[in-house]
């Protein structure tokens, strides 16, 4: 976030499994005073429900991958890419609906009166006199690179099957 009273920006960090504020937690801190002046409640950790369960979603998937590699089938390939596309929906979602109850569930007595907004999940957003940006870090494009891969391989797989016609008949090797 860049406006002119904070030319070095605070910054904060959106994990799995975390909010981490720049400065060595410092800019969350001064994020949510600011919050407070416009009436949005504070950022805080025990607000995202989803640092509870993400980490285990994907262990979860990572899971379904390893047995869709064990058995070998399509099927439960098929299965394990289902539900990650599933899941990367989801969870894009959740986090878009929780920057918008953040930036519209404003308190009506706030010292400073802005109208409704919702922080940018990609890009860049003037809100007020603050210039925000939010980009994605290495999850995201590890995400991204994951269902790239999912897509390549069941593009292969396909191709490769004999019968075309039903792609999840399992092939037994005579």
């Amino acid at each position: 976030m860049f406006a002119p009273q904070y030319p070095e920006a605070l910054r904060l960090d959106i994990y799995d499994h975390a909010l981490v504020g720049g400065n060595g937690g410092q800019d969350l801190t001064e994020i949510n005073i600011l919050n407070h002046y416009i009436g949005m409640r504070d950022l805080a950790v025990e607000d995202f429900t989803e640092f509870k369960w993400i980490p285990f979603a994907l262990g979860a998937l990572a899971l379904l991958f390893v047995r869709a590699v064990v058995f070998g089938t399509l099927k439960e390939f098929v299965d394990a890419a289902v539900v990650f596309f599933y899941f990367g929906a989801f969870a894009l979602w959740s986090f878009g609906y929780k920057l918008y109850r953040y930036g519209h569930d404003l308190a009506p007595n706030a010292a400073v009166k802005v109208e409704g907004f919702t922080p940018p999940m990609f890009g860049h957003k003037a809100i007020a006199n603050f210039d925000v940006y939010s980009y994605p870090r290495a999850g995201t494009y590890l995400m991204l690179a994951v269902a790239g891969l999912i897509v390549m391989a069941l593009v292969l797989a396909w191709r490769g099957h004999p019968d075309r016609s039903d792609p999840l008949v399992e092939v037994s090797a005579a």
